[in-house]
């Protein structure tokens, strides 16, 4: 008896050392995820995001999305900010508010996804400086 236990548990170990060499780990290829602009308030100052699966033609809800954005007063860029998108109303939206005269120009950003093993980035063009 004490022998068969000693077999499965060495079996056992075995199994659990070798386990991680057959299970590919899931990568996000890039062309996976994409950003897209959802509105943009009148100012500037706020705009509306999804993460969209490309794959699975849905909305990613509950990602954490960082995001460094190229902001200015008055059609300029003075400065890049960083900031956490807060989740919008809609599942797989996220927001970004600025200060009150801010505006923002472009979105770096870099979203870590539920179920994925690296971060989903992205780059967002919101405006030209100059008001163009």
């Amino acid at each position: 008896m004490t022998l068969l236990l000693r077999k499965s548990t060495v079996l056992l170990t075995c199994l659990m050392a070798i386990a991680p060499l057959f299970i590919a780990p899931g990568y996000a290829k890039p062309d996976d995820y994409s950003f897209e602009v959802g509105a943009l308030s009148p100012s500037g100052s706020i705009v509306t995001m999804r993460l969209k699966n490309n794959a699975k033609g849905q909305l990613v809800p509950d990602a954490y999305v960082d995001c460094a954005a190229d902001v200015g007063p008055q059609d300029v860029t003075t400065m890049t900010e960083a900031m956490i998108a807060q989740p919008g109303l809609n599942k797989g939206e996220y927001v970004l508010v600025l200060e009150p005269g801010m505006q923002l120009f472009d979105v770096d950003l870099v979203a870590q996804v539920p179920g994925e093993t690296e971060p989903v980035t992205g780059k967002i063009h919101l405006k030209n400086q100059g008001g163009q």
